[in-house]
């Protein structure tokens, strides 16, 4: 025990001689002995710390301890004998004690030294969690899992103490995805004093990132399935567009992390423009617009990317501090916080791809989530006051959501097989864009890839039937050993083609998998490996042997085990030295698994089928069943219809004018030879619900018809439209129902249009609209007779009608000035020609409306004749909308655009046309609430176009008719407002974001003005 004396009593340089009274009592004690080394040795150890410490506390020090039980330091490391054992008995029964298990005397004597008790704690206890948490990364979790998870048990009751939170977070990270889903939403909570704030942020902000996505998945996944349906709600339930909730109203932590990216993408402003601009006549146009989009995600990935060489540009919190920088309004100027805010802009789309990769990562749960959150987002525009209400396609920036799945499903790499289909026609429609056309080859390619979304079932029995079918018609007309051999073959050469592609696709897919690094996925370029190129002579990776695979370019495996060698080969070769090691150890780990396990596989998969393929000939050709009646006088009907099709569009002659397109497309967006074209073939009827299985993954169907709803491939079915009605259709003069490839397109553009529902109902219910060839009455179908009607009135009857116009304005060109000269004017286009009959005509005004903008954008010289032209296109646009133009924002900017083409070259006759039939439309122009047409996108963009005009010169616009047409526009809103005490002054006051736009042009357009017409003007309309 410690002596009870007081410190103070024996600290004195008598007690505790040291300095130079210990040298004086060294010196006198060699005078008096005569062993001079122990007599030193002696008195070091009197005279030592450990002597002083046991002396002052009135304990035994350790070396004279040890020196009682014979423990010496050289034998410390000896094990403790049963004579020291009784020998430390002994001395506990004198009542000495050994200071070695005194820690209160060490305590003590350090404080003295100035080192408090929580020092000494806190050093121990640090000390301690270091070493627990090495141990812990030590341990394999495959063996650990129980004792980990009883010590995640243990430690979470100090979660709350600071100096253990990080034991509990190191047991989180090791158990990773074996982390029990309690803890991880637990870790999810919400405050509950603010339902804003994490529970546990602290706690949360303390994890990486891996372990935050498995609190997002866990979040979700605790009230959302992986298709976007309610946990707590059953299928029957949700039967309807209206009964569903919309994600972007939950409290999860996901929709909170990515909305911020999501609505910087919506709100780019470049984006916004290139996608509000609906109708383009050239494909250069069309180009431009893209590789602006395109530009963040090529050109500044090699700049910003591969400045980093980690391959990441920025955290995920620099990306989304990035993004709110730039977030301006129209009339804000621009920061001075960025270096150039011209490419930080460009940046973007980039950025936000980037950071929803991050947050995404490698977990297909929250590519689902995110998936579902942007289908929840587009089901939104249905009204559920009026579900059946026909939706508008052509929606500009409104649609951007579309492109961003997009851009998602090409931006994320390799995807889980699952999203196979989705990412080629994500892919193939994103080729089309970027060469500015869609060709018959890309519709065959989107026609074959949909079929297998929409109806996978149906598409595999049809397949069925058909070689069926042509196997028993094979057989019959084999009588007497007559049979055709060339038609056999075939048949046989085609289910072989595909067979290997079904089997090289799924050798593939598990290429995929063992390449976990994605190093052969992509085609290797010369910015990511130097000198490529030039050392290795023809290249080869997964995706090139995938289009391949796909475009039925294998005759045997043989060519694609070659290509295969081909691609390893290539990686050794390159890889050379000492920094290529790891590239070729890689390649060669790979070339072995691929030999030994997928190849083996796959040629034991085609040996087997081609067997069963054997055993069915063999059995129908000794069956021999005669085709049923029904079925030959199906072929007959459809022989005499394509017989009939080839004879009205003049097949040869058709095929020289689309030869430019499929060749552009064959160059820039497939491998396919120009000889090979392929089959435009629309797909059948058919309505259908989610099927069990879908119910873990995001509705395919919905992907696929917002891919299809994006407002860059929008413009592309309707200029393919629009160009197959000028090029083919009235010069072989024949009907838009008997062209090849408009009546597949209109298919296309009416899954498109009903993307809004379907995304609504999260995919539980899907259909595809008849192609309209054939009319059908509304009771054969229940549930999309009508749309069937539809598709048929508008192939039939409208188009048509749409030909019509497009001729008779080109007589109007020859009549007026052309060889047609010496005949009368036609007689002007009426309102009662376009009546509808109640009967849907969004997509005919759709069409209408980019008649107009190419007509004016073709460049006519002649005033007479655009104006002859122009009035005849709106007052078919009058009568189609009812003067209600209001909402109609993609065809006035198409139209501002075109008429700026002109500049000041633009004639006044053309002019005074366009502004008299703008200011009717606002005059007109109908709408639910007070001052609508105040707000409206009719005003904004009329206002747009005289600040347009204006910046050209008062020789097409002087400012006193700039003025004077303002004033009517402003006036004609205000007297077509519901409430007229609404007026424009009011506005001008009120923070409305619906009208900061048409401020905006406004405030425009007065600092182009002189002051003293700037204030006329305002008294005029009440804003002084």
């Amino acid at each position: 025990m410690v002596d009870n004396k007081s410190l103070d009593d024996v600290a004195s340089i008598q007690n505790f001689p040291c300095g130079r009274k210990s040298q004086n009592i060294l010196r006198k004690d060699l005078l008096d002995t005569d062993n001079p080394s122990s007599t030193i040795t002696q008195t070091r150890e009197e005279n030592s710390l450990n002597s002083f410490v046991s002396k002052a506390f009135g304990t035994l020090s350790s070396l004279k301890s040890r020196e009682s039980t014979g423990h010496t330091a050289s034998s410390s490391i000896k094990r403790t004998t049963r004579g020291e054992i009784q020998q430390l008995e002994k001395i506990k029964s004198k009542g000495e004690v050994i200071e070695d298990f005194q820690p209160e005397s060490v305590l003590t004597f350090c404080k003295h030294l100035g080192v408090s008790r929580y020092e000494i704690h806190k050093a121990i206890s640090d000390n301690l969690k270091n070493a627990l948490e090495n141990e812990l990364e030590k341990m394999d979790v495959t063996k650990s899992k129980e004792f980990l998870l009883d010590l995640l048990k243990s430690s979470f009751q100090f979660i709350n103490v600071p100096d253990l939170k990080s034991v509990f977070v190191t047991i989180v990270k090791k158990l990773g995805d074996a982390t029990p889903v309690e803890v991880l939403e637990l870790l999810a909570s919400k405050s509950a004093k603010n339902p804003k704030e994490l529970k546990y942020s602290e706690l949360f902000n303390a994890f990486s990132l891996d372990v935050k996505r498995l609190v997002w998945e866990a979040d979700w996944d605790a009230s959302i399935r992986p298709d976007g349906l309610p946990v707590d709600k059953p299928m029957s339930q949700l039967a309807h567009p209206s009964k569903f909730s919309t994600l972007a109203e939950c409290d999860k932590l996901l929709i909170e992390i990515v909305k911020p990216s999501i609505e910087a993408y919506l709100q780019h402003e470049p984006l916004r423009n290139d996608a509000d601009l609906a109708y383009t006549s050239s494909n250069r146009e069309k180009r431009i617009d893209t590789e602006r989009r395109r530009m963040p995600a090529s050109k500044i990935s090699k700049d910003a990317v591969g400045a980093n060489s980690s391959g990441m540009i920025t955290s995920f919190s620099s990306k989304l501090s990035a993004l709110t920088k730039i977030e301006k309004s129209p009339g804000d100027k621009q920061s001075s916080s960025t270096s150039n805010p011209d490419d930080a802009k460009n940046n973007v789309p980039y950025l936000v791809l980037s950071a929803l990769k991050e947050t995404i990562g490698l977990r297909p749960k929250l590519l689902a989530a995110v998936l579902n959150i942007l289908i929840a987002e587009h089901g939104k525009r249905v009204d559920e006051r009026n579900v059946d209400a026909d939706m508008t396609l052509v929606n500009g920036a409104d649609s951007l959501l579309c492109t961003l799945v997009l851009d998602i499903l090409l931006f994320n790499g390799q995807l889980p097989k699952y999203y196979e289909d989705v990412r080629l026609l994500a892919q193939t429609l994103d080729k089309c864009v970027q060469i500015g056309i869609i060709s018959d080859q890309a519709i065959g390619k989107i026609q074959d890839l949909l079929r297998s979304i929409f109806q996978p079932d149906r598409d595999k029995d049809q397949q069925t039937t058909i070689q069926k079918e042509k196997l028993q018609n094979t057989g019959k007309t084999s009588i007497g050993n007559s049979e055709d051999p060339s038609v056999k073959n075939d048949v046989e050469r085609q289910f072989e083609l595909k067979l290997l592609r079904k089997i090289i696709k799924a050798s593939v897919m598990a290429m995929k998998e063992c390449d976990p690094q994605g190093l052969f996925l992509n085609p290797v370029t010369d910015d990511i490996a130097p000198g490529y190129s030039t050392v290795i002579k023809k290249m080869m990776c997964i995706r090139i042997m995938e289009e391949q695979a796909v475009n039925l370019k294998y005759d045997s495996l043989d060519q694609y085990e070659s290509d295969v060698q081909l691609m390893f080969q290539n990686c050794i070769k390159y890889n050379v030295g000492k920094d290529g090691s790891w590239f070729r150890g890689e390649a060669r780990r790979q070339q072995k698994k691929w030999r030994e396990e997928i190849l083996t596989q796959a040629k034991e998969i085609y040996r087997e089928e081609m067997n069963k393929r054997k055993k069915q000939l063999d059995n129908v050709a000794a069956s021999s069943v005669a085709v049923s009646k029904k079925a030959l006088e199906e072929n007959k009907k459809k022989a005499i219809l394509e017989q009939q099709r080839k004879i009205l569009m003049g097949a040869k002659e058709v095929a020289k004018k689309r030869k430019f397109d499929n060749k552009e497309f064959n160059d820039k967006g497939s491998s396919e030879d120009n000889t090979s074209t392929k089959l435009v073939r629309p797909l059948e009827e058919s309505s259908a619900k989610k099927r069990k299985k879908d119910s873990f993954c995001p509705s395919l169907p919905a992907l696929a018809s917002m891919l299809l709803s994006d407002p860059f491939v929008v413009r592309l079915l309707y200029d393919k439209i629009l160009r197959a009605i000028r090029s083919d259709v009235l010069k072989q003069k024949t009907v838009p129902a008997d062209h090849g490839t408009i009546p597949s397109v209109l298919q296309l553009i009416h899954i498109a249009s009903l993307s809004p529902k379907v995304c609504a109902m999260r995919g539980t219910a899907f259909i595809v609209p008849d192609v309209g060839l054939m009319k059908k009455s509304t009771d054969s179908r229940e549930n999309d007779g009508t749309l069937s009607s539809r598709s048929f009135f508008l192939l039939r009857n409208q188009l048509p009608r749409l030909g019509s116009l497009i001729l008779t304005a080109d007589m109007d060109r020859r009549i007026i000035s052309g060889d047609l000269s010496i005949l009368p004017p036609l007689p002007m286009t009426k309102l009662e020609q376009w009546q509808c009959d109640g009967c849907s005509h969004r997509i005919l005004l759709d069409l209408v409306q980019g008649s107009l903008v190419h007509l004016i954008q073709s460049g006519i010289a002649n005033d007479n004749v655009l104006v002859t032209q122009c009035s005849r296109f709106i007052v078919a646009i009058n009568a189609l909308t009812n003067g209600n133009m209001n909402n109609e924002r993609c065809f006035f900017i198409s139209l501002i655009h075109a008429l700026l083409r002109y500049k000041a070259k633009l004639p006044h006759s053309v002019r005074d046309l366009i502004v008299k039939s703008w200011l009717e439309w606002i005059k007109t122009g109908g709408g639910v609430g007070n001052g609508t047409t105040m707000t409206s996108a009719v005003h904004s963009c009329f206002a747009m176009l005289l600040n347009q005009w204006l910046a050209l010169g008062n020789l097409i616009l002087p400012i006193d008719t700039m003025i004077m047409w303002s004033e009517k526009a402003i006036h004609s809103c205000e007297e077509k407002g519901d409430d007229k005490a609404t007026t424009f002054s009011k506005y001008w006051t009120m923070d409305d974001e619906h009208f900061r736009e048409v401020k905006f042009e406004y405030e425009k357009m007065l600092k182009a003005m002189p002051e003293d017409r700037a204030l006329k003007w305002k008294e005029s309309v009440g804003i002084v």
